[in-house]
C-alpha cells in the first residue's frame, strides 16, 4: 500500500511521466464534480432533458483543456509555441532534408516516391 506524504508542501511532479500530483489530481475531482453538479442542476430543471450527452461533452472538453494546456506547456519548456513545434515535427517527418516548399505541407503523409500500393 502506498502512503502519502507527511508534508504540506505539494507532491513533486514526475515530469519525465507526465504524471500529475495528489493535489492536480483533486483539483480534477473538484471539477469533475463541478460537472456533475451542472448536470444535475439541468436534470432537476429539466428532466425530459436527455442529459448524457451534455455530461459527456463537458467532460470531454475539459479533458481536451487539460490535455492542451500540458502541450503548450511541453513546447515552452524548448522555448517554442505549439504551432512552432507542430511545424518542426512536421519537416522532421518529412525525412531528409528536413524541407518542404509551402505548397507541400502535407507530403509526410504521402506515399514516398517508389512506394507500392497492394490492393
Amino acid at each position: 500500500m502506498r502512503s502519502e506524504p507527511s508534508s504540506t508542501a505539494p507532491a513533486p511532479r514526475n515530469e519525465a511521466a507526465g504524471c500529475a500530483s495528489t493535489e492536480e489530481r483533486g483539483d480534477r475531482v473538484s471539477e469533475s464534480d463541478r460537472i456533475g453538479r451542472l448536470v444535475g442542476q439541468w436534470a432537476a430543471e429539466r428532466p425530459e432533458l436527455d442529459l448524457e450527452t451534455m455530461d459527456l461533452v463537458a467532460r470531454l472538453t475539459r479533458a481536451a483543456q487539460l490535455i492542451n494546456g500540458r502541450i503548450e506547456a511541453f513546447a515552452a519548456s524548448f522555448g517554442v509555441h505549439r504551432g512552432e513545434g507542430d511545424v518542426l515535427f512536421t519537416l522532421r517527418r518529412a525525412g531528409p532534408p528536413f524541407r518542404l516548399s509551402a505548397a507541400e505541407p502535407e507530403r509526410p503523409a504521402q506515399p514516398r516516391r517508389g512506394a507500392h500500393r497492394r490492393g
